[in-house]
């Protein structure tokens, strides 16, 4: 084997396949780019109501400062939601319960869960959590 031979990059299955550009550039294509903030972080315990307006994609951050298990469960605002070909069913519960000291993430919310004025109701139980709401917005 000579040094030049070394030198050259393996065949076959050890070299990881490269996406062609034009496939690149259609996946880029498809995602609308976005602009994000973070607001309203703080210590909340009880009810929660956030704004999310309807165009945003919001994500709420958690964190518990406790030192035991704290459930957050979402308000629906629509009791019932309709399902092709099935018809009415009961809006599922959206709830999350995690340990003392651990985080975790919460969203984007589905319309029944959406009020009117475009807010969400979060209900802090059997402790507090820290909290911040993640807003994702499309770009115009």
């Amino acid at each position: 084997m000579t040094q030049t031979q070394s030198a050259k990059a393996p065949k076959g299955d050890d070299v990881p396949a490269k996406p062609a550009k034009k496939e690149q550039a259609k996946v880029q294509s498809q995602c609308p780019p976005v602009s994000g903030g973070v607001i309203d972080h703080a210590t909340q315990s009880g009810q929660v109501v956030l704004d999310v307006r309807s165009q945003d994609r919001a994500f709420v951050s958690l964190q518990n400062p406790g030192k035991k298990p704290v459930t957050i469960k979402c308000l629906p605002k629509k009791q019932m939601i309709d399902v092709p070909g099935v018809g009415q069913v009961p809006t599922p519960e959206m709830s999350l319960t995690f340990d003392a000291g651990q985080s975790a993430i919460m969203g984007p919310f589905a319309a029944p869960y959406i009020g009117a004025a475009g807010t969400v109701t979060l209900d802090v139980v059997d402790g507090n959590v820290n909290l911040a709401l993640i807003l994702l917005r499309q770009k115009p």
